[in-house]
């Protein structure tokens, strides 16, 4: 890691995995960095969260659009957490894929959403660095202090094509 004022440039990817792209916030740039984040700090609530097949958004966009439509026999049907589960989250066996990861990183696995849309996890920041070759920085704001991901996460090939990406890893909220 440089200082803080260097751009953070990951490493590649290690092998056999891919970064996330798009999982950097735009206020974590390198004029703003004011160094890293101590790697004992713990956080919690953050989450891995699973995308949804092209068939899925399909199926999704499909319902949407007959929800609202008042001519459609499915206007106002709304359907439960697991209804939605089983139709647009992630498979079974690819929550399990993810859990079982995340608990070989070291970090403490917390649970699936009902929605089946995103796995909860805790670690220090120092577990989410090694686990997701990144590091956390400081960024200055306006006068406040924040933290976020200096470059994107990695994760393992086998796992990208179900996750989108990871959530709570800053703290840059309106």
């Amino acid at each position: 890691s440089g200082s803080p004022t260097e751009s953070v440039s990951p490493a590649p990817p290690p092998s056999g995995s891919v970064r996330l792209a798009r999982n950097v916030h735009p206020l974590a740039r390198p004029e703003l960095d004011r160094g890293p984040v101590d790697p004992g700090r713990r956080l919690d609530n953050l989450a891995v969260v699973f995308k949804r097949s092209p068939r899925q958004q399909a199926d999704i966009d499909t319902l949407v659009a007959a929800q609202v439509d008042p001519a459609s026999p499915s206007f106002r049907q709304w359907v439960t957490p697991e209804q939605y589960a089983t139709r647009f989250g992630a498979a079974p066996e690819d929550v399990a894929r993810t859990r079982a990861w995340l608990a070989e990183q070291g970090f403490d696995v917390h649970e699936t959403s009902r929605l089946g849309t995103r796995v909860t996890f805790g670690a220090t920041v120092a577990q989410l660095q090694a686990g997701f070759q990144t590091e956390l920085h400081h960024y200055e704001i306006a006068g406040e202090r924040h933290y976020a991901m200096a470059s994107a996460p990695a994760i393992p090939a086998a796992l990208s094509e179900v996750v989108l990406g990871l959530h709570n890893t800053h703290d840059f909220y309106p």
